[in-house]
């Protein structure tokens, strides 16, 4: 982890990570389907604070999942994806 310090509430050396089970639907209508991924979870250790969030690294978990989803419906061609 490249920082320690807290966004919220500005101290130093109180950010713990942890890695959680995230669910969210993904499509429409039938084809929607329940996706899900392990990702690291920043949770500031002060009790007051107790700012939680999640950042790119867990976008591109996000993302990977999807991007398997569509490779398991045989979507593989990268052209359909809008995103690198």
């Amino acid at each position: 982890m490249a920082d320690k310090v807290c966004p919220d509430c500005g101290q130093d050396d109180t950010l713990v990570v942890t890695h959680e089970e995230e669910k969210w639907l993904h499509g429409f209508g039938d084809d929607q389907v329940e996706l899900r991924a392990v990702v690291p979870v920043y949770s500031c250790k002060d009790e007051e604070c107790g700012h939680r969030y999640t950042n790119h690294e867990a976008f591109k978990i996000q993302r990977d999942v999807v991007r398997a989803h569509y490779d398991q419906l045989g979507f593989s061609d990268r052209t359909l994806y809008p995103w690198p």
